[in-house]
């Protein structure tokens, strides 16, 4: 089987989605598949142009089109596909437009209420092409269930829909745990509203005067460096709250092998590729309850699930694991093998390629 990739993403480029694209492609490479990745990193138009005709270029001679990232990657490769009449499957791992809008604050609204709320024309106009572009993929891939539901919402029949969760493959992470003098919390993600970045400098700095040997460590860049930088610099816990930037992986593995706790307080979650990555690395997990996160973390077996956002539990949360960090969690790194493992996942995704391979 011959399988063209259209991906938004990919190495070097950081990330959940770059990952996912080209330890996939590794996998099927050495399973005897046949892979082509196309990959465009300037703007618009040319975007949009490249993606279309390069896709015919090269798309008449596979089986399956499997695109990824938001309109920008998916549309151009619908329509290419239609064009030269071969199967053509997408990747949902968020809602892009409402993550570009509020990026963009044009709207301040919670994901779950931008789904049903009536917007101006343009907003309108660009769900109505995100909900063309589902309901005429020939099949479409989601990493948890809330995404599935999410897609449900824009019009896609469920039936083309296939539940594959995200996965690590272990094998790529050496577990090197050595005990800390003082405990170490991260996150990981990119510096972007929804991820409550704020929240947890806000938390932790209220914190510290009870435990001042601690560290937050916060890994990843993006538009509020400089705003989340400066909040820091003005708390109480302003030499302990490390900024690194962007790392690349191996760099960002050192981080969860000295790191004794991970925190992911977003408001916003598809299936998050750093907080499987935690568990891991045997790490226990603070999480929001928001999202796929629910279907990743066992509250109070492998982490703590609190309401977003909700800062005080947050702040009651960080406390309980500084006051007592052996016992915080009953079981830290536990996951779901039948619904996580790296071979279930690829092997769900080859089923439904060889579905409409001949389809």
């Amino acid at each position: 089987m011959k399988i063209l990739f259209v991906a938004s993403i990919y190495p070097p480029d950081i990330g959940g989605p770059s990952s996912y694209v080209s330890n996939l492609v590794k996998e099927l490479d050495i399973r005897g598949y046949i892979t082509k990745v196309l990959i465009y990193r300037n703007f618009l138009p040319f975007k949009l142009l490249f993606y279309f005709f390069n896709t015919i270029r090269y798309g008449k001679k596979i089986d399956i089109i499997y695109a990824h990232g938001g309109l920008t990657t998916t549309l151009p490769s619908l329509l290419a596909a239609y064009f030269i009449r071969k199967k053509i499957g997408i990747k949902i791992t968020g809602d892009y437009i409402w993550e570009q809008l509020t990026n963009l604050k044009l709207i301040k609204d919670d994901i779950d209420v931008f789904q049903s709320k009536k917007y101006n024309v343009l907003i309108t106009f660009l769900k109505f092409v995100q909900s063309f572009v589902v309901k005429r993929a020939d099949f479409i891939i989601t990493p948890s269930a809330y995404l599935k539901n999410i897609v449900i919402g824009w019009g896609a029949n469920e039936e083309k829909i296939n539940l594959i969760y995200n996965a690590i493959n272990a094998g790529n992470f050496i577990n090197k745990k050595e005990k800390n003098e003082a405990p170490i919390i991260i996150s990981i993600g990119r510096l972007v509203s929804w991820k409550g970045f704020d929240y947890l400098i806000r938390a932790f700095s209220g914190l510290y005067h009870r435990f001042p040997e601690s560290k937050l460590v916060i890994i990843g860049d993006g538009p509020l460096m400089s705003y989340l930088r400066n909040l820091a610099a003005k708390s109480s816990a302003k030499n302990s709250i490390i900024f690194t930037g962007a790392l690349n992986k191996e760099k960002i593995n050192d981080w969860y092998n000295k790191a004794d706790c991970f925190v992911l307080f977003s408001g916003y979650e598809g299936l998050s590729h750093v907080l499987l990555e935690a568990l891991s690395f045997v790490l226990p997990v603070i999480a929001s309850k928001k999202g796929g996160n629910v279907e990743l973390v066992q509250n109070g077996i492998n982490g703590v699930l609190i309401d977003w956002p909700d800062t005080i539990q947050l702040k009651k949360t960080l406390w309980s694991f500084l006051n007592k960090p052996d016992s915080f969690i009953s079981n830290p790194g536990l996951i779901d093998e039948n619904r996580f493992s790296w071979g279930y996942m690829v092997d769900k995704t080859v089923l439904v390629f060889k579905k409409y391979e001949n389809g």
